[in-house]
């Protein structure tokens, strides 16, 4: 059952804005030959920039053939 963890780190192209950082978890499950679970979350912290804190959280279920 993997888990991954992952930062990142905002900034602007242009006018050297500090636009904030984020943090995702991700938890992934085969289920099976042909199917996988995923949760998800994602944390964001705004700072300079227009946008506010953000979090997320979502379920995914993929099939492969």
């Amino acid at each position: 059952m993997p888990l991954w963890f992952v930062y990142h780190k905002v900034d602007s192209d242009t006018g050297g804005l500090d636009l904030g950082h984020e943090f995702d978890v991700v938890l992934s499950k085969k289920l099976g030959k042909h199917w996988a679970a995923l949760a998800k979350y994602a944390h964001y912290e705004a700072e300079d920039g227009p946008f506010g804190n953000v979090d997320k959280f979502w379920l995914q279920l993929e099939f492969n053939f």
